[in-house]
């Protein structure tokens, strides 16, 4: 089995190295290679970059499957479908060190670096959980969302599908933050957030709407 890392840059290039950890434990794939529409194919970091048709010609379903390697939310609902539209699976990706619990589900194509999933915790599909996150007991994490590093959400939290949460954000226990949401890093989530905000600060407010659902522009 091929794992084709839709994306290189950044998180594409980390998600590189988090699936040559896990092969260095279990040996899962044969070959690990980067997915890119706008660079040009041929050799990068260490393996090689084809474009999605390129890929799709030489590979049947069967002989592959897909990371996404974007941070952007809306890209990776954009891309799973994609992917999934031409046949393809998603792989789920968890580093070797992080502490799932085994009351906790983790949905397809979701990739977890050096993490704490607590119990019951629902994670959807197709998430990037950055390391050093802390995910509390029986919260639910909405399907493409970023959780970025340091993160801590507490019991019976939601952050629904698509929303972005920067760096050092804290949610209280049951505190939900609507779909397509910012948060901005080192906000505080202390009360509900609706859907489509950018939202900053301690306590965390709604600065104004998500109106592009674009976090890097």
């Amino acid at each position: 089995m091929i794992l084709a890392i839709y994306g290189s840059g950044g998180l594409g290039r980390e998600t590189y190295e988090l699936a040559s950890l896990i092969n260095e434990a279990i040996q899962r794939w044969d070959k690990i290679i980067f997915v890119d529409d706008v660079r040009n194919e041929g050799s990068f970091f260490g393996t090689t970059s084809e474009n999605f048709s390129t890929v799709c010609r030489k590979y049947r379903s069967t002989e592959l499957e897909f990371a996404v390697g974007l941070g952007e939310p809306i890209f990776r609902k954009e891309l799973e479908q994609r992917i999934t539209d031409s046949g393809y699976d998603l792989a789920t990706l968890i580093h070797p060190k992080a502490s799932i619990s085994s009351t906790a589900v983790i949905n397809k194509g979701t990739i977890i670096r050096q993490s704490i999933i607590s119990s019951n915790a629902n994670i959807g599909k197709n998430i990037y959980v950055q390391d050093f996150v802390y995910i509390g007991h029986d919260s639910k994490i909405g399907d493409h969302s970023m959780i970025c590093s340091f993160v801590a959400t507490g019991g019976f939290s939601t952050i629904e599908e698509c929303s972005f949460i920067g760096m050092h954000v804290a949610v209280k226990e049951k505190t939900s933050i609507g779909k397509d949401c910012i948060v901005g890093a080192g906000a505080m989530v202390l009360d509900n957030l609706p859907n489509d905000v950018i939202a900053f600060g301690s306590p965390a407010k709604p600065i104004r709407k998500n109106i592009e659902h674009r976090v890097f522009r």
